[in-house]
């Protein structure tokens, strides 16, 4: 099963957190949210994410890359476009 995350916005409403890097990599309960979302989605049968990506999607893709950079840790085949 696929999943498309839209992670291209501004985050302009969880500013000041946001200047710095993208809500995807915002600290929550010990990792980045995106962390949890693909756990998440690989507990519930999902196989494949692409990330829709914009605003510092920079960042996003180097923190996928430090962690085994394909998803693998998760369990899952992730791109970042």
């Amino acid at each position: 099963m696929q999943c498309v995350i839209l992670a291209g916005g501004l985050a302009t409403r969880m500013r000041p957190l946001t200047d710095a890097i993208p809500k995807a990599l915002i600290p929550a309960g010990g990792a980045p949210f995106i962390d949890h979302q693909l756990r998440w989605l690989a507990g519930h049968g999902v196989t494949e994410v692409v990330l829709s990506i914009g605003y510092r999607g920079d960042m996003l893709r180097a923190h996928l890359r430090d962690h085994a950079g394909d998803g693998a840790r998760f369990g899952l085949r992730v791109r970042g476009r």
